[in-house]
């Protein structure tokens, strides 16, 4: 908008490059000598002995000047000069003029009601003519002094209206603009009207050409069509891509079932060694080892038929993209219509087809390989069954005394082998500089201040009421030391507290110890999706089987790591518990004298909980000191379901009420535009200035298009920046719509959309494109997570193709109070 006078009309910018150059160097807002125009750039009709002219130079408020391809004619046959007036001023400092520069500086206005400039011009009717109109500010020196639009009529139609503008403030003063536009009048006159919102209408020139080539509804729906395959071409794309993650999945759960498979066998070897005369023990190993051996051959399979589908998609990618890029250059180019219709063509026959993938066949093939890892589970579960057992093993020396570590609140000591454990309750008041646990990653706590009534909670309520976090995209995590050289296992509880949709956190959990590797256990963690939308809570038993015997091996340290994939990673507590060295209630885990620990009842996989909060909490006796239950071994990770208040301490992420929130109105503010209902003028709100950004109002035959009167105003600048002050602190989201009221084309507008909270900013939306996005004079929104705002939040828009533009803002405090309905999910499963 800024800078130069948009021109009208489709494909405009290209429409000029098949004209006579000297009419665009007489009107151009750059400016360029005059070229020589061929004989038949001025067309004659005879009629009765009198020539008309179908192709026009008009001096506007001028004389008659310039001779042969320059000449330019006085305009007092084509308008009524009794309603008008003429001025002529040359910029100080001009020295000789040149032809082009005496017509600019003369113009012709009208100064009376209804301030209208009308011109009538003989044309060819039902032939395209392209009407190019010059104006130059030669009497205002500030901008907002005239403001002008355009209506172009043919036998009582209106062909064309253009937006409003202002001289001055587009191209400054002295400067030519123009307004281009193609059109095909109805009769043999077109009328010409400049009409004055502010101001008076001016006009310094008018230049007609009769052209050739397409029709203005040709070039659109060829440029509707070039649209169209670039939107399908994206489409497929799309579509090839989640084929192939769709595929990775799959052949990633089988793989996963393979692993399980191999290392529970693994397990067995040394009681395989054992294997003496058992017919039936040797008929089980047989069938275990056939299995395994088309497990190998069923995975080869499957890893073949899915890079074939692969490889197919790849070809079709690389088409694809190679399409893409190819309309993409066509619609930026600078071709003319004619051009751009011809190229079509060549366009369509380049199409990519659509292929047929061969994902029937990987599919069965994963299939396949997935039930060959069942088959071997299931085997190898038959072959324990009749092995001999190993012999039980005596600890060298005496036993460890029991350990004493009551200074760290939450982890308790037992005799080795018994289940010593630590627990972090991550969200609560000095969880990150915890004795014996090491804190690494930049992490922030939600919320950041703790709810009024945190100390009357139970310790279960509050783990559910705070959580820590990363920044998107960032991993942070625990270092645990552990006391004694053993087998670990690791306990982690999350809930959801910012979003409401499956998607928006994805994150991977990784474990490590100093005596094995970092390995991803936990891929792809949704919480949101788990809890199938419900604030519920998630927890995760790990890790499940495959370590000896069945969790972590570790002599001084386990390490919890959490990558975030979509945003950032969060945790609200996280256990590491000692696994029994032997089996429980054996020799050589009793104390002297004492009866064996109760025999725990098997579990058949550890679990990894989705428990429901409930609506509202119970407030019992503080608990100062939390002592977990230990469970039992367990060998795969499982999903089940469990109530909240369990006596397993689990972890919530969201608090379910924010004390603190302040009772006040939302602030609606209407950019560019006056108060309309509960939306205030910003102008009402900001101190005046450039900065806010320059406004901009719908133009007329559009308005009723615009389904909100909020949305019928806009600011607009190559950077906006809006500072919100909060008036009391709390909790709120900010909402920010824009829409585009102006451009016509995909790419004429791209634009970023971020908030900024002390320091910290937040990228809400990225290349936004408003036609491609959303479509024109449509609303787009954007809001953010709910934010703890103590003074200001900062809104900003910067442009990266032409300028940015916002319609409204409004921030809004958060319901202090969100009651979840108490249901419990199905059970689910989780590699």
């Amino acid at each position: 908008m800024a800078g130069e006078m948009r021109r009208v009309g489709v494909l405009a910018a290209a429409t000029a490059a098949v004209v006579a150059v000297v009419a665009a160097a007489a009107v151009s807002p750059v400016g360029s000598t005059a070229a020589a125009v061929s004989g038949a750039a001025r067309q004659t009709l005879t009629d009765e002995s009198v020539l008309l002219p179908i192709n026009h130079r008009i001096n506007c408020g001028g004389f008659a000047i310039g001779e042969g391809a320059d000449a330019w004619t006085s305009d007092e046959a084509y308008t009524n000069t009794t309603l008008s007036k003429t001025l002529a001023v040359v910029p100080p400092g001009s020295g000789t003029l040149t032809i082009l520069e005496r017509v600019r500086y003369s113009v012709r206005y009208v100064e009376k009601a209804p301030r209208i400039l009308e011109y009538t011009l003989p044309v060819l009717p039902e032939t395209a003519v392209e009407v190019r109109l010059g104006f130059s500010e030669v009497h205002h020196d500030n901008p907002n002094e005239r403001v002008l639009y355009v209506e172009l009529w043919s036998n009582g139609t209106m062909l064309n209206k253009s937006r409003r503008f202002d001289i001055l403030a587009d191209v400054g003063k002295f400067q030519p603009a123009v307004h281009t536009v193609r059109i095909t009048p109805i009769s043999d006159v077109l009328t010409v009207r400049i009409i004055a919102t502010l101001g008076n209408p001016v006009l310094s020139s008018i230049a007609t050409d009769v052209v050739t080539g397409p029709t203005d509804s040709e070039v659109s729906a060829a440029l509707r069509e070039l649209n169209q395959l670039l939107e399908e071409a994206i489409t497929r794309r799309e579509r090839y891509a989640q084929r192939r993650d769709d595929l990775r999945t799959r052949i990633d759960r089988a793989a996963s079932l393979e692993t399980t498979a191999l290392k529970k066998l693994a397990e067995l070897e040394p009681r395989i060694a054992l294997l003496s005369a058992n017919p039936d023990a040797s008929s089980a190993l047989i069938r275990v080892r056939r299995v395994q051996a088309m497990l190998s051959e069923r995975r080869a399979a499957a890893a073949e038929a899915v890079d074939e589908v692969n490889d197919a998609i790849d070809v079709e990618m690389k088409s694809i993209s190679a399409f893409r890029a190819r309309v993409e250059r066509l619609l930026a180019s600078d071709a003319t219509p004619a051009e751009m219709v011809a190229a079509l063509e060549s366009v369509r026959a380049d199409v990519p087809a659509d292929v047929t993938l061969p994902l029937a066949s990987a599919y069965e093939a994963i299939q396949a390989f997935g039930n060959a890892a069942l088959d071997l589970q299931t085997a190898t579960e038959n072959l324990q069954l009749l092995l001999p057992a190993l012999p039980e093993p005596t600890p060298d020396g005496p036993l460890p005394t029991p350990i004493d570590d009551g200074s760290v609140s939450h982890s308790m000591g037992h005799n080795w082998g018994d289940g010593w454990f630590k627990m972090l309750n991550a969200g609560a008041p000095g969880s990150d500089d915890v004795d014996g646990i090491t804190t690494f990653g930049n992490v922030n706590f939600f919320p950041r201040s703790l709810p009024v009534d945190y100390e009357t909670l139970s310790y279960t309520e509050q783990v559910a009421s705070t959580s820590m976090f990363a920044a998107p995209l960032q991993t942070f995590g625990f270092r645990f030391d552990v006391p004694l050289p053993g087998n670990y296992e690791v306990i982690i509880g999350w809930r959801e507290p910012f979003f409401s949709a499956a998607g928006a956190r994805v994150m991977d959990v990784s474990v490590a110890t100093d005596m094995t590797p970092s390995r991803v256990l936990i891929r792809d963690l949704d919480v949101w999706s788990k809890t199938q939308g419900r604030r519920s809570m998630v927890t995760a038993h790990l890790p499940g089987c495959g370590h000896k015997p069945g969790g972590f091996e570790a002599t001084s340290w386990v390490e919890v790591r959490l990558t975030g994939k979509v945003d950032g990673p969060i945790v609200n507590a996280i256990i590491v518990r000692q696994l029994p060295f032997f089996e429980s209630g054996s020799a050589p885990t009793r104390l002297p004298g004492s009866l064996p620990p109760a025999q725990a009842p098997p579990s058949p996989s550890p679990t990894v909980m989705v428990s429901p909060l409930p609506t509202t909490f119970s407030t019992p006796a503080p608990q100062p000191t939390a002592v977990l239950p230990v469970p039992a071994e367990s060998p795969v990770p499982t999903v089940s379901t469990v109530p909240i208040a369990s006596p397993v301490p689990t972890a919530v992420a969201t608090p379910q009420s924010t004390p603190d929130l302040p009772s006040i109105e939302p602030l609606r503010i209407n950019m560019g535009g006056p108060t309309i209902e509960d939306f205030i003028a910003d102008g009402d709100v900001f101190a005046s200035g450039t900065w806010l950004g320059m406004p901009y109002v719908a133009a007329d035959d559009i308005l009723s298009s615009v389904q909100l009167p909020v949305d019928q105003t806009i600011r607009w600048g190559a950077s906006l920046s809006y500072n919100l002050t909060v008036p009391v602190p709390g909790m709120y989201e900010v909402n920010i719509a824009s829409v585009e009221l102006f451009h016509t084309d995909i790419g004429e507008r791209v634009f970023n959309v971020s908030v900024e909270v002390e320091g910290v900013e937040t990228l809400l939306a990225s290349n936004v494109d408003l036609i491609r996005d959303y479509g024109r004079l449509t609303r787009a929104t954007w809001t953010t997570e709910p934010l703890r705002l103590e003074r200001v939040v900062t809104v900003r828009l910067v442009g990266e193709v032409d300028n940015a533009c916002v319609s409204a803002i409004w921030m809004v405090p958060v319901v202090a109070s969100r009651p979840v309905t108490p249901a419990l999910p199905p059970m689910l499963e989780m590699s």
